[in-house]
């Protein structure tokens, strides 16, 4: 819709969204059986949002109705973390993490974002510590996963710099080092 000017993308971007809302209520069902799953779809939801907020086909309805489901979506996601019952914690944990950072940045005027956002950012720096090697490695070794996992930390990084979240310097040199480790086995 954005490249083309064709509405009738938004419309079917909204219209999905709306058909997934009706069909998988918060909590129930298979695509709310990975925490993961729904912290990814939080953020794509919020690009969704931020990308289509000044188009036509974003009613106040449908806004609110997208709001309270992503409102959802934070609830489950502090309720359901994935770490391990020996409390190892892998690229699982680190997706629900950067979904509540998505979340309690993006939505400020919720009760519990300023909650999710203080517990993500918290958790972000201490995943980095505890999933990246200090080589800039991700330690389950897969190239894979390292992708994946530099891909949450820089898109959060972003994040942060855009809101005014200041991130240690020990963080950002570590994440500097895992793009020199893609960039390497690129």
């Amino acid at each position: 819709a954005l490249l083309t000017g064709d509405a009738k993308y938004a419309c079917e971007c909204a219209a999905q969204m709306t058909q997934w809302m009706v069909a998988n209520p918060a909590g129930c069902g298979v695509n709310w059986a990975c925490p993961m799953d729904v912290a990814i779809r939080a953020v794509n939801w919020l690009w969704v949002l931020g990308l289509m907020a000044d188009l036509p086909v974003v009613t106040d309805a449908w806004l609110s109705e997208t709001l309270a489901s992503l409102v959802a979506h934070g609830r489950f996601l502090m309720g359901n973390l994935e770490v391990r019952d020996d409390g190892v914690t892998a690229n699982h944990y680190l997706a629900d993490i950067v979904g509540l950072l998505y979340l309690g940045l993006c939505l400020k005027e919720v009760g519990e974002a300023a909650q999710w956002q203080a517990f993500a950012v918290r958790e972000l720096v201490r995943e980095m510590d505890r999933q990246v090697l200090p080589d800039g490695a991700h330690y389950e070794s897969s190239l894979s996963y390292h992708r994946l996992v530099t891909e949450m930390f820089l898109s959060s990084a972003v994040l942060c710099r855009r809101h005014g979240v200041a991130l240690p310097l020990s963080f950002l040199a570590r994440l500097a080092k895992m793009c020199e480790f893609v960039e390497g086995y690129t």
